[in-house]
């Protein structure tokens, strides 16, 4: 469970910045798109940029920036954050049950022991802390799939936009955001079944009772 926090909080600084520069890139192409071509003002223009503020020129682009960031925040929740609760509540909760299942009926007698050392061994842990690491696991993942649905976003716009951004670049761009999206779905259903899997192990320790009989009436069909 620790490492996949670790993984899962990694890089905040720059997961942030990489989000800044995805929604402002799908803000700029909107920008144009919907109005007329910009050029960005020199830092050493002090009149151009107190009147881009004074005058509210501002206000446009902030307005599509802040709707853009919210959009794909929404989206995020359609497509990673409700597909994931249903695949955990449908999938992940028997993956508990059938480890403990295979381990019980099915190891040598070697694992078995393992398996009790290990109960034993857990008695004391506090189930409440492992849930509390699971929702910030959770949430970190979310945060980090709507950087990915953003990049893969900005990806489509890149290759509309740059002549040098060609099929390869967009297939290898592609294939690096599956891959990362992938990460995301395992490290959400493995930080959802963790706890789980540990307070059923704590539950066989404590009550006493040998594994295969603790699990019989729960084996699954």
């Amino acid at each position: 469970m620790e490492e996949i926090i670790n993984l899962a909080t990694s890089q905040k600084r720059l997961k942030v910045i990489l989000n800044i520069i995805f929604v402002g890139g799908i803000s700029c192409w909107i920008f144009q798109k919907a109005y007329f071509e910009f050029h960005v003002i020199p830092l050493d223009d002090i009149n151009g940029i107190f009147f881009f503020f004074a005058q509210g020129h501002f206000f446009i682009p902030f307005a599509i920036f802040l709707g853009v960031w919210l959009i794909t925040a929404w989206l995020r929740v359609l497509l990673f954050q409700i597909p994931n609760v249903v695949l955990s509540n449908t999938v992940g909760k028997h993956i508990v049950d059938l480890y403990v299942f295979i381990n019980a009926h099915y190891k040598s007698d070697r694992i078995k022991e393992l398996y009790q050392d290990l109960a034993s061994k857990i008695k004391n842990s506090r189930p409440m802390d492992l849930y509390g690491k699971t929702l910030l696991v959770h949430r970190q993942q979310e945060y980090d799939y709507t950087l990915i649905l953003r990049a893969f976003i900005a990806m489509i716009i890149y290759f509309q936009q740059l002549p040098y951004f060609g099929y390869t670049a967009l297939l290898l761009a592609f294939s690096v955001l599956f891959y990362f999206w992938c990460s995301q779905v395992i490290n959400y259903q493995l930080a959802y079944v963790t706890p789980q899997l540990i307070e059923k192990i704590k539950e066989i320790a404590e009550s006493g009772h040998d594994i295969r009989s603790s699990i019989t009436d729960k084996s699954p069909q």
